[in-house]
């Protein structure tokens, strides 16, 4: 799992000092990239990972050590070795945390869960924390970028809901289920999902939160629901949509889409048929197929082509 910012704020209270290790520059190939974040506790517990191996487990045990020492440093480390085989290296800024910072944790916290977008900003010659709306231009300082979860939105809680609400949680999404049947969102099918919501699909918008770390999945039970809900979220921010659907039904509610002024650039964002062509059949394989072009298209920035 990866660290997750919402659990800040109160393992500081409970802890009293933390090690933030946050990558903030890498040269080759290492097994994380920039601004992959490692929580350590004093005890050696940690949040999150930087990769595993040699280099993590040197990361922890300084980490420790310079809790007791009440310091900050910037760790250079190498993937190299026998045991390593990545070569690259990184940096790593290793912040220290305390009660003293409760007020900026606190503060950081609130941001994160009211789906605020902001940045843990540092002073790397003197470690001085602070949050910012915006990035600092400058080479002083490192400006750590922290956004809410990803948000998951299944429409419709049939088969393949329930296997691509688990592999959501497995990816670190916030997953929320959506139907218009009380008896397929029931805790015993959806143990996974964070939320699930009971509505008519005509009225689903005041539910939704639409924001440009969206992602839309469109699974339900026939083509009307599908365009209904389109509709309704075509048109707002979002990072992904995907409707699942022969191409006869994919076809009309495109069509139909058109009827109604939806421009073409728009509709050409749905992604539909929905999923990596792999050939899938079942309900697990299917979700599988979603999951990954969702990941895909998450990572865009990262992939090397």
């Amino acid at each position: 799992m990866e660290f997750q910012w919402e659990e800040l704020s109160e393992l500081l209270f409970k802890k009293r000092e933390l090690m933030l290790n946050i990558i903030i520059d890498k040269k080759g190939s290492t097994p994380r990239g920039v601004s992959t974040v490692m929580l350590v506790l004093p005890d050696g517990e940690i949040k999150g990972t930087i990769g595993g191996g040699p280099v993590e487990n040197d990361l922890i045990n300084e980490s420790i050590t310079l809790i007791k020492d009440k310091k900050s440093i910037i760790a250079e480390k190498n993937f190299l070795g026998d045991a390593v085989v990545c070569g690259g290296k990184i940096s790593v800024l290793q912040l220290y945390i305390s009660e003293k910072d409760s007020f900026l944790i606190s503060n950081l916290t609130e941001k994160f869960l009211s789906g605020e977008t902001f940045f843990l900003s540092v002073e790397l010659n003197n470690f001085s924390k602070k949050l910012t709306s915006e990035l600092i231009e400058d080479n002083n300082f490192y400006c750590h970028k922290i956004e809410s979860l990803p948000e998951l939105n299944i429409f419709g809680a049939g088969h393949i809901a329930i296997p691509l609400a688990k592999m959501g949680k497995l990816c670190d999404f916030n997953v929320i289920i959506y139907d218009d049947r009380e008896e397929f969102l029931s805790d015993d099918r959806f143990p996974d999902a964070d939320t699930t919501i009971l509505s008519d699909f005509s009225n689903i918008l005041k539910y939704i939160r639409t924001t440009n770390n969206s992602f839309f999945v469109l699974v339900t039970r026939e083509h009307a629901h599908d365009e209904v809900i389109l509709t309704q979220i075509l048109n707002k921010p979002f990072k992904y949509i995907g409707m699942i659907g022969s191409k006869k039904r994919v076809m009309t509610v495109k069509e139909n889409l058109i009827k109604k002024g939806f421009t073409k650039e728009s509709i050409e964002k749905i992604n539909a048929p929905i999923g990596l062509q792999i050939n899938s059949e079942t309900p697990a394989e299917i979700a599988v197929s979603i999951i990954a072009e969702i990941i895909k298209n998450k990572n865009s920035k990262n992939l090397k082509l």
